[in-house]
This record gives C-alpha cells, sequence and structure tokens, in this order.
C-alpha cells in the first residue's frame, strides 16, 4: 500500500491489522491492510496466512453471525456485495500442508454449561473438563482462576486407561470464601468475598491442527442470586379484612412515647397475605422457606429477628437469654434503639451488619442472663408469647434474617397473626362452608326422620301380631262354650 506524503512522494508503509474478529467457536480471524486473511485458535501462537481475498486497495470487511459462517462484504462506492467463505475448509487444506500440525489431544469438554453459576454464601458449584490424549504423549488439564481469593476450591482428579488412550477429569467444587468475624466491618468483608470470579480450563499441551472447545471459560457470581427471597407458612385463602383498631396501652409511638388515642390501622391483605389465627394460649414460631422465584430451595435455618409495624409491644419471648445458652448479654431491641435516629428504617438498626452471637464467652453476670432473649430461629425453642386481651387482637410483624453466615442476600418477609382471647378458635363462616353444613344437616334430619318411622311401622306390626296371638286365641273357647250352652237349651 502506498500514501502520498505533504511533498506529493509516495511512501510505503508495513501492512497493519484492519479488522479482528473472533467466533463463537473460539477461530481467531485477522484481516491485514492488504486485504490478507490471517487466522488462528484460542491459545494458539501461530498464525495460518490465507490467500489474499481481493485486490489490496480494495474495501473489505469481515463479519460472522451467531451459527459461525463467515462472510466477506465488498465496498464499492454506494454498493456492497457480499460474498460466503468457506474459512473451516480453506484452513483444513492449509493445516495438512503443514508439518507438526497434529492435536495433542482426541478430546476436550467442559461442564456444565451455564452462562453463569451464582454462589451465595453456602452454596457451592461443581464444575468438570474432561481431556482424552494418546496414551504415549503427556498432556494435563490447566487452571486458571482470576480472583482465587474469594473461592474456597475442592480438587478431586480421575485417571482411566483405554488402549492407546489416556482420559483425564478434574472436578472442582467451589464456594465463597467469606472471612467475616467479630469486630471486623461486614461491608468490607462483603466486598472482599463477592463478586464475579472467572474459572479458565484447558488442555496444557494444543497443536494447531487442534478445534477449540466452545466454551472454556466459567464465570460465577459470588453474591446474592437473582430472586432469592424468604417466605412464610399461612394460610392461602381467608376473608377480606378491614380496619381494626391497636388499644392505646398496646403500642408506642416512633420516639417510644406512649401514645393518648387508640390507633386505626387499615388491613392491607396484599402486603401481609391471610394471618395465622391463634388463641392466646398458643405460642408463635413462624415456619419460613428459601426460594429462588418459586424453586423452593430449603426451609431456613438461620436466626431471624421479629419486629410489630405499628409499634405494639404487648407480647414477649418464651426464652431467657440463660435458658438459650447465651454465655454473655445478647442483643435485644432495646439496645439497639440506643443512640440511633428516629428516620433510620427499623430493618437497618439491627441485621447481619452489626449482629453479635451471644454464644461467646465473655464474663458476665448471671441475673442480667434473665432478660429475654429475641432472635428466633427453627431448631431453637423460643417463641412468641402474647400478652393481648379482650377481643381479636391483630399484629403485624417484619421478620429479617440478622445471621451473616447464611446468605449475601438481605432476607426480609412479613406476616400477620390474629389472636383470639377465646380458648378455642372460632369456626368463620364462608357461604361455601354456610352451604355446606345446611347440606350435611338437612341429609342427617331426613335419614333421622325415615329411620324412626320405619322402624315405628316395624313396632306396631309386631304389636298387632303378639296382641292377635294373647287375645285372639282366648276369644275362640268363649265362643264355642257358648254355642254349647245354646245347644242344651
Amino acid at each position: 500500500m502506498t500514501i502520498h506524503n505533504t511533498l506529493d512522494n509516495e511512501v510505503e508503509i508495513e501492512p497493519f491489522i484492519k479488522q479482528l474478529t473472533v467466533t463463537m467457536d473460539g477461530c481467531i480471524i485477522v484481516l491485514s491492510s492488504h486485504n490478507v486473511l490471517y487466522t488462528s485458535q484460542y491459545h494458539q501462537k501461530v498464525l495460518i496466512k490465507h490467500s489474499s481475498l481481493a485486490v489490496p486497495d480494495n474495501d473489505l470487511a469481515i463479519y460472522t453471525n451467531f451459527v459461525d459462517q463467515i462472510y466477506i462484504l465488498q465496498l464499492d462506492g454506494n454498493e456492497a456485495e457480499r460474498t460466503s467463505y468457506s474459512l473451516k475448509a480453506d484452513m483444513g487444506s492449509i493445516v495438512n500442508q503443514l508439518e507438526h500440525t497434529e492435536c495433542m489431544y482426541f478430546q476436550f469438554k467442559e461442564g456444565p454449561q451455564y452462562e453463569v453459576y451464582y454462589v451465595d454464601l453456602r452454596d457451592s458449584a461443581i464444575i468438570w473438563a474432561q481431556l482424552v490424549y494418546s496414551a504415549d504423549r503427556y498432556n494435563d488439564i490447566e487452571t486458571v482462576i482470576n480472583r482465587p481469593d474469594k473461592l474456597i476450591v475442592e480438587e478431586q482428579v480421575m485417571t482411566d486407561f483405554n488402549p492407546g488412550s489416556k482420559l483425564i477429569k478434574k472436578i472442582f467444587r467451589v464456594r465463597s470464601n467469606f472471612l467475616f468475624e467479630e469486630g471486623r466491618r461486614y461491608e468490607e468483608a462483603l466486598a472482599l468475598a463477592t463478586g464475579l470470579v472467572t474459572i479458565e480450563m484447558r488442555p496444557r499441551r494444543l497443536g494447531i491442527g487442534c478445534h477449540s472447545p466452545s466454551k472454556m471459560v466459567s464465570e460465577l457470581e459470588i453474591g446474592c442470586p437473582p430472586h432469592r427471597h424468604i417466605r412464610v407458612h399461612k394460610p392461602t385463602e381467608c376473608q377480606d379484612y378491614g380496619s381494626y383498631i391497636i388499644n392505646r396501652r398496646s403500642y408506642v409511638q416512633e420516639n417510644d412515647e406512649p401514645p393518648a388515642t387508640e390507633m386505626v390501622v387499615e388491613y392491607d391483605k396484599q402486603l401481609y397475605g391471610c394471618p395465622i389465627i391463634l388463641t392466646v394460649k398458643d405460642v408463635f414460631k413462624p415456619e419460613i422457606d428459601l426460594y429462588d422465584e418459586d424453586v423452593f430451595v430449603e426451609s431456613m435455618t438461620a436466626g431471624f429477628v421479629m419486629w410489630e409495624d405499628n409499634g405494639r409491644h404487648d407480647f414477649t419471648y418464651t426464652a431467657s437469654m440463660q435458658s438459650a445458652g447465651c454465655l454473655r448479654l445478647a442483643q435485644t431491641w432495646e439496645k439497639m434503639k440506643e443512640g440511633v435516629s428516629d428516620d433510620l428504617p427499623v430493618k437497618d438498626i439491627w441485621g447481619p451488619h452489626n449482629y453479635k452471637s451471644c454464644f461467646l464467652y465473655e464474663v458476665t453476670e448471671t441475673r442480667l442472663l434473665h432478660d429475654s432473649y429475641q432472635i428466633l430461629n427453627q431448631s431453637g425453642d423460643n417463641s412468641v408469647r402474647w400478652l393481648a386481651t379482650g377481643d381479636d387482637q391483630l399484629y403485624l410483624f417484619s421478620l429479617h434474617v440478622v445471621d451473616p453466615y447464611y446468605s449475601y442476600c438481605s432476607l426480609e418477609a412479613r406476616v400477620a397473626v390474629i389472636v383470639s382471647d377465646e380458648s378455642l378458635v372460632e369456626v368463620r363462616e364462608t357461604p361455601l362452608l354456610r352451604i355446606s353444613l345446611g347440606t350435611f344437616a338437612g341429609l342427617t334430619g331426613s335419614i333421622l326422620i325415615a329411620t324412626y318411622f320405619y322402624y315405628r311401622r316395624g313396632h306396631i306390626h309386631d304389636l298387632a301380631q303378639d296382641l292377635h296371638h294373647n287375645y285372639g286365641e282366648k276369644a275362640e273357647p268363649e265362643e264355642d262354650h257358648e254355642q254349647g250352652d245354646n245347644s242344651d237349651d
């Protein structure tokens, strides 16, 4: 190629790369300024030169589609001409003419194939690669992790020998490396543990004649999986609830001052769902499941805290710090709210970021451990106990997981509870229930009446036969005696 300088002299320049394209299967295509095509494979250090595509001064471009079909686009003024190019056939014929082009393995596979692996704090992902190569040659599987500090990797190697070939398979179980200890900033530990990690596995020895694997790099997103959340077990059908009243002695205002009047609240069924109905003698501990979208993952076992959304305080806990096994004072809502701004959301007052376990030993007076233990979990004995009396009392709870070692997600849920002062919860009638009970009562009454008349008819018949048997035979001899007297006359 020649260019003209300011003195109008022709100057020859070296060819340069005009376009670089990488196909879906890892083939690298280089188009030079002289319209000469070069190709290579992923992880190869050799370029294969192909024949010139057109006159060097022509304006060419290369593009591929999603199935790796290759096209040459030639621009001529205002027109563009597209022609297909059989790159694999051309490259195969060139490779066959070169020396030392044999591939150093027979087969390389990697799996399972996912675009991204999402790894939560307690999750693990399994990635494997399998290489089959000639038994008289050496090869192996190389592994490169770009952020190894974020992962804990367990490696398992399997080998197998067949006539003329050897198989090696490497299986990696990876999980998050979350290093958080009390006294360290939670946000700092979270930032160090989460993020994108790539794991690349490839054959150690390649060759120009090798076909690159379609997928050699696995991406792991360490953090909260999309759409992960928790759900509370609750009824799926219920009546519509309107407004309800909270006694002024049963709640406190946001500034912890006692209110002067009762509170009237509208029940939000869409937010809380159907309420759980209990009696004042029942204790309450919500059953919670972990979900990925609508897919059940597991029953949640992490520690969580609850608060009543309208400030109700007429409930307590069944366990004390001592009975829960605490070795030092446990966190409580009263302590966590000290020095906190009233504008701070409740869920930010107490959470994984400031959680402290009470199961670490610290010199503590035993009498101080008699206070309520306010953290709940599925395996413990702690539950909520009711202090309210009177008509049905409605509690609207929010709950938040505080265990920093359970998940990278902020897990929250809501649940409503109706507490009745009666020893038995009144059955709430519905139209279907009334129809069912009415039908059952009608059928039962009809059967009883029919049974009564059936047995009454049978009883009358038996009674008539008994009367005829007992009194009918006595009447016949008297008639015979009267006839004998008449004959004597």
